[in-house]
């Protein structure tokens, strides 16, 4: 039984020596990712956001839910002035798209307003 169980812990090692090549070509993906990311033609807009009533809720919702679109690449709402920060792919989507969506955040609650637009 001893014998069975050495030879059981040498063949998983042996196995898992093996499954190290695969490690390599993951990263070789990875770096091939990097070099597509830098393709992307990032662009910035600032809009004002009303209908938000409060910075937790309203707020953070707007933040999660554009940040959670396909080309945003980043999201930032600040309550407090009712501005709104992103950061997106053009090669993806426009401003006039993100304003749009954030119109259509439950059933119309919130109206952006492109207050600029720093499109490359």
């Amino acid at each position: 039984l001893k014998s069975s169980v050495a030879i059981l812990f040498i063949a998983a090692g042996l196995f898992a020596c093996q499954q190290a090549p695969k490690n390599e070509v993951a990263e070789t993906v990875e770096t091939s990712e990097t070099v597509e990311a830098s393709e992307e033609k990032l662009a910035t807009v600032e809009m004002k956001v009303d209908g938000m009533v409060c910075a937790m809720g309203c707020a953070k919702f707007i933040e999660d839910k554009v940040a959670d679109k396909d080309g945003v690449k980043e999201s930032k709402v600040d309550f407090e002035s009712g501005i709104a920060y992103f950061s997106y792919d053009e090669n993806s989507l426009n401003a006039e798209e993100l304003e749009k969506f954030i119109d259509e955040i439950h059933d119309g609650q919130y109206e952006a307003t492109i207050i600029t637009d720093a499109s490359p």
